[in-house]
């Protein structure tokens, strides 16, 4: 018998600083998409990872980079969310620059 794979949809806060985002929790999922906005421009993300909600958010590098690992968007997409996040907890996403405000309303789709 099949069983159905559990899917969860989150409305995290992202903002240009890591105390403007807001987090939501990867533990329980392999992977997912960002919706962004169609207000938003193309900002990059990048993304950071604590054990804990309230923990110590810390940049994410892939293994093989001195860069942090970030992705570029572009209005009314869906991006996948980095593979690379398959081993975090707690995530944030801080963006480059956004619309208006301290923090925008992105959708993150999440699959276990």
């Amino acid at each position: 018998m099949l069983s159905e794979r559990t899917s969860e949809l989150c409305i995290v806060d992202v903002g240009t600083s890591i105390g403007n985002s807001g987090a939501f929790s990867f533990a329980s999922h392999a992977g997912g998409l960002i919706l962004v906005p169609s207000t938003e421009g193309t900002p990059t993300l990048e993304f950071y990872t604590s054990d804990t909600e309230g923990g110590t958010y810390r940049k994410v590098y892939p293994f093989d980079s001195t860069s942090a690992l970030s992705v570029t968007l572009a209005a009314s997409i869906a991006k996948q969310i980095p593979p690379q996040l398959f081993g975090a907890r707690w995530v944030k996403m801080v963006a480059s620059a956004i619309s208006s405000g301290t923090a925008i309303k992105y959708t993150v789709l999440l699959k276990a």
